[in-house]
């Protein structure tokens, strides 16, 4: 029953995202290893790279949004980036600096931090690339299945003017139009129970991509939970339409008699 109620609100993330239950088995590197390739990466990143990306720095960009909570949210200032993720220009060493110190796999499946605490990796990822989809979706991952506690309780502390939203919302207002940002947002917001927020998300996300199939279903699935049936039904019908395989919603507005 509970596995049937589960798949019922089971969302839709982007092309290459899972949602997995645990973290995966570690293929674990020598400490070695990693301190040579971080040397590596920041000697080339002292060689080459520029001060900033694209026209905004670290101090312009800031920390913008509150928390859930009504706290202004607050973080780490200064370092490298910020750099878009999907900018061609960035591919290679500009943000491969990044990804080889901070956001390898270990980090990205939660395993262990890389450089510092798991949690730590994940905080100089998204500051130095703020809409990196991977990093966002790990840290989204951990506040809900963060296998060591800690690292939840730090999200979530008193003390923590940085809990995921803050992030989100730093990449909102990175990258505005960036529909996979938006629809990350509203993931998260529905696994928190704030649907009336997460719509707001998803609604955006299908301005930017009209297309997205994952889009649709997720805000089909958000207005099915505030009942607003008849418009989730749109939404279901768009999801398949656009090729979106799984039958959750339409299976939830079938026991509401709003499926045919």
């Amino acid at each position: 029953m509970k596995n049937a109620r589960q798949n019922r609100n089971r969302l839709a993330f982007p092309a290459g995202l899972q949602w997995r239950s645990r973290p995966v088995t570690s293929s674990r590197k020598s400490p070695l290893t990693i301190a040579m390739r971080f040397t590596l990466f920041c000697l080339l990143g002292l060689l080459t790279a520029p001060a900033f990306a694209q026209g905004m720095s670290q101090a312009q960009l800031g920390w913008p949004g509150k928390r859930l909570d009504g706290v202004n949210c607050g973080g780490g200032s200064g370092g490298y980036g910020p750099y878009d993720a999907m900018d061609p220009r960035n591919r290679g060493h500009t943000l491969n600096i990044v990804y080889g110190a901070h956001f390898g796999h270990q980090v990205e499946h939660l395993i262990r931090g890389q450089t510092g605490s798991l949690l730590g990796d994940l905080d100089y990822t998204l500051r130095a690339i703020p809409n990196q989809h991977r990093a966002l979706f790990a840290l989204i991952r951990l506040a809900f299945l963060g296998r060591r506690g800690y690292d939840r309780k730090l999200l979530y502390s008193p003390d923590s003017l940085t809990p995921p939203e803050c992030y989100l919302q730093r990449a909102v207002k990175f990258r505005p139009k960036d529909g996979q940002v938006r629809v990350l947002f509203g993931v998260y917001l529905f696994k928190r129970k704030r649907y009336k927020l997460a719509l707001e998300q998803f609604d955006t996300a299908i301005k930017l991509m009209p297309e997205s199939a994952e889009a649709h279903y997720n805000r089909g699935l958000t207005l099915a939970k505030l009942k607003r049936f008849k418009l989730a039904k749109a939404d279901a019908k768009r999801a398949y339409a656009l090729g979106y395989p799984l039958h959750g919603l339409r299976n939830q507005l079938k026991r509401r008699g709003y499926w045919e």
